[in-house]
């Protein structure tokens, strides 16, 4: 299957059940989802106790506000997306889940760059990523797939450099499934290292 990293903000409100069967997970352990997500479970009311995979229903509206509102913290600037560190996870899952609101829209953020090559395609997959919060023994990753529009003269990073991405937000298809993937007008190594690991 073709390597896809999202972020799923869903995992940190309400823990596993909230991914729905589209996920896979790759060799590396990494979930790899299209952009369809729902709750499988609903949301617990106030008055039940709750374990800590699940939330009350005030958590839930404010997670929920939450993601109806970060797209605006996301501003454009001269024509850019810029995806910032403090909402990183929220933002990342808006251009999931929202894919109509981006496509063809440029996007820039920073990340890690990593590599994965896929013996079913004998292809390899490039990313860029943060560490995000961690569910049933699987980690998820926010980021998304980067490709060199044209590749004349253009070279991939190091693995686990520190890039700056800039690039349009696009969508392909491979064995009926749709996937989003950035591809890149610039890809930077950068000296100074945001944060890793991102919780929102």
């Amino acid at each position: 299957m073709k390597y896809l990293l999202v972020a799923i903000t869903c995992i940190t409100m309400i823990g596993c059940s909230g991914i729905d069967n589209a996920a896979r997970i790759n060799e590396e352990g990494t979930a790899g989802v299209s952009y369809n997500v729902e709750l499988s479970s609903p949301i617990p009311d106030d008055s039940v106790e709750t374990t800590d995979t699940s939330i009350t229903t005030a958590e839930a509206e404010n997670a929920a506000a939450a993601i109806s509102t970060h797209a605006a913290t996301a501003q454009e600037v001269n024509g850019v997306v810029e995806i910032k560190e403090k909402l990183f996870v929220a933002q990342t899952n808006d251009v999931y889940l929202n894919p109509q609101d981006y496509l063809g829209k440029k996007i820039k953020y920073e990340g890690i760059f990593k590599s994965y090559y896929s013996e079913a395609y004998d292809e390899t997959y490039y990313s860029v990523i943060r560490y995000g919060p961690g569910c049933c023994g699987i980690d998820m990753n926010a980021g998304f797939e980067v490709l060199w529009k044209d590749t004349t003269g253009k070279a991939y990073p190091e693995v686990d450099d520190w890039v700056e991405v800039v690039g349009a937000v696009s969508e392909i298809e491979q064995d009926g499934e749709k996937f989003l993937l950035v591809e890149l007008d610039s890809l930077t190594v950068l000296d100074t290292r945001g944060e890793e690991y991102v919780t929102t």
